[in-house]
């Protein structure tokens, strides 16, 4: 593996980490749109790592998430439904006609853990 790979692997584990921090402490604020759409990143990020370690290049400059699973040869052992219920939240916080009402602490709660579940499967796996 060249060191840009392994730099690429580090910097998207490091900092897709360092976003599922900051969504957590967003959610125990009652911010559950801007929780989720770190929590999208996080995992966005984890998958990026993962597709630089298979393809041995920088990741495409893509936010879907299923698609990044796809890129990792992943897609057939991850959750895919999560993946596309979180997806939503990348599209929200980027484009103001796509703007809803922040989902309920309930729904927000459900999508967290399912992708606590995510990242730490993809963690493990690195």
């Amino acid at each position: 593996m060249s060191s840009l790979v392994e730099r690429l692997i580090d910097h998207f584990l490091q900092t897709g980490l360092k976003d599922w921090k900051f969504a957590q402490e967003t959610l125990e604020r009652g911010k559950t749109d801007y929780a989720l759409f770190f929590a999208h990143l996080a995992v966005e990020k984890l998958l990026k790592a993962h597709v630089a370690r298979v393809r041995q290049e920088m990741p495409p400059r893509i936010h879907n998430l299923v698609k990044l699973a796809e890129l990792s040869q992943l897609k057939d052992k991850l959750p895919v439904v999560s993946l596309a219920e979180l997806n939503v939240y990348n599209l929200e916080g980027r484009y103001p006609e796509m703007d809803e009402p922040p989902p309920p602490m309930e729904e927000a709660a459900r999508l967290f853990e399912n992708a606590e579940q995510v990242i730490t499967w993809l963690q493990q796996k690195l």
